[in-house]
């Protein structure tokens, strides 16, 4: 994900990446997202650079950290740590 965080095109995606973004939550693995949190977007030059992943995943970017959330179960399925640099 680096290549698409650098450069002009890159502050464009970290801009992206600012708005909307939840307060200060903790992650935890197999902890439910907060309901009363906004579900901030991957942008479509990063979300291009992660793998596929199966019906009813998918990523969000929450402040630094890359998470995989279970979009049925609202779970946080896995996350990681200080992906956005």
């Amino acid at each position: 994900m680096n290549p698409q965080l650098k450069g002009r095109r890159g502050a464009k995606t970290n801009a992206a990446i600012k708005d909307e973004q939840p307060s200060a939550i903790r992650l935890k693995v197999n902890a439910r997202y907060p309901e009363a949190e906004p579900l901030p977007t991957v942008p479509p030059n990063l979300l291009a650079s992660l793998p596929n992943l199966p019906e009813g995943l998918e990523y969000r970017v929450v402040h630094d950290n890359l998470i995989l959330r279970d979009m049925p179960a609202n779970l946080i399925v896995d996350f990681i740590p200080a992906a956005i640099r």
